[in-house]
């Protein structure tokens, strides 16, 4: 009775872990000398889909000619999510009338050109707040080119504006924000925090024929757990980079489905041991688990610059910070739980059977 309502509790988490970036739009351009931001404003079709109904026809595609029929309410419904000031004045925002399809890990966006035009060279504020009243989790990644700098932002739910000051070098204010993100980001991702607990669970006890037993001493439970955590890090790490600077593409729903599939049989490797290196089990898995963490960074880096790369090793740092903090609180409490003889059956099985059982509906739902 335990073991089931332990499941269904697990199964209540379901809903909020289903994706790492639910939706994401892009900002990416240039500002001139003369105060004039020239850039591309990218929406995912799935969510104009959502709040305007581009599929007039109900089919579940949506066609060109659909999208052109529904042009006039996309522009009305940017204009009241998606304005700049500066100084407490409008900046002049026009969206020409040459719009286009682009593609991003498999999914289809719409492209249109933005031309912002304000006053003078000095701070503005981007507004945008398109979406957020169906997705908490969406978010505008803002990537601007000026002089020799590169500007990387965000505009989340929390946070519906973003301060633009192209005058100061904004290396600082760019890593201070993506640390943060990158903690956020893995405190979110279900998928991430309970494949970490898994290998917890198991970190502070030793098989020895065929049972689980307590490590003999809290610094060889520690030393274990370091080596999973270690493992786990510079696998995510490594994919993380690469993802992100488009050395390596995966689609993010092969890459969503392995996830779901990693805490699986992390979980069942636990009550059924059928891996006996686990370290090694832990470096392929985090490799997936990396180009998750990396797809909402991609479209960042498409210029390659200097301020980009920082930004990839800012969130990579709030990835490891948060994920420390995740392990900081639970390993204690497995150290002190360890030696309970009620531990191997009643906390470990039961818990990675719960996990076990979330990620299973989590296969179905992302298949």
């Amino acid at each position: 009775m335990l073991t089931l309502r332990l499941i269904f509790l697990m199964l209540l988490w379901i809903p909020s872990a289903y994706a790492h970036q639910a939706s994401t739009a892009f900002l990416t351009g240039g500002i001139g000398n003369d105060a004039v931001l020239q850039a591309n404003l990218q929406l995912r079709l799935f969510d104009l889909e959502r709040v305007i109904g581009i599929d007039s026809n109900h089919n579940g595609q949506m066609t060109w000619g659909e999208l052109l029929q529904h042009k006039n309410e996309i522009a009305i419904y940017l204009k009241r999510h998606f304005s700049v000031e500066q100084n407490q004045q409008n900046c002049t925002v026009n969206m020409p009338a040459n719009w286009s399809i682009d593609s991003h890990y498999g999914e289809s966006y719409l492209s249109i050109p933005v031309k912002i035009i304000c006053q003078e060279i000095e701070l503005f504020t981007i507004y945008y707040s398109a979406f957020m009243e169906l997705d908490s989790q969406h978010k505008l990644l803002i990537n601007l080119s000026y002089d020799d700098q590169s500007i990387s932002t965000l505009v989340a739910s929390n946070l519906r504006f973003a301060d633009i000051n192209p005058t100061i070098n904004s290396s600082f204010s760019t890593m201070a924000t993506f640390i943060v993100e990158g903690m956020v980001h893995i405190w979110k991702g279900l998928d991430h925090v309970l494949f970490l607990f898994t290998l917890l669970l198991t970190s502070v006890l030793i098989r020895v024929d065929g049972k689980w037993l307590p490590q003999p001493s809290t610094r060889s439970a520690l030393k274990q757990a370091a080596l999973l955590v270690s493992m786990f890090t510079l696998a995510h790490s490594i994919t993380l980079t690469a993802t992100a600077l488009k050395l390596v593409v995966l689609p993010s729903y092969w890459v969503e489905l392995g996830i779901a599939f990693s805490v699986a049989i992390a979980a069942l490797n636990n009550i059924w041991p059928m891996v006996r290196q686990v370290s090694l089990l832990v470096f392929v898995f985090g490799l997936l688990h990396g180009m998750g963490f990396a797809s909402v960074l991609a479209e960042l880096l498409s210029d390659g610059g200097a301020l980009p790369l920082l930004t990839v090793v800012a969130f990579n740092i709030g990835v490891e910070l948060g994920q420390l903090v995740i392990v900081i609180i639970a390993l204690p409490a497995l150290l002190i739980l360890r030696g309970r003889s009620w531990y191997p059956k009643w906390i470990m099985n039961t818990s990675s059977l719960g996990i076990a059982a979330t990620a299973g509906w989590w296969i179905i739902a992302r298949s």
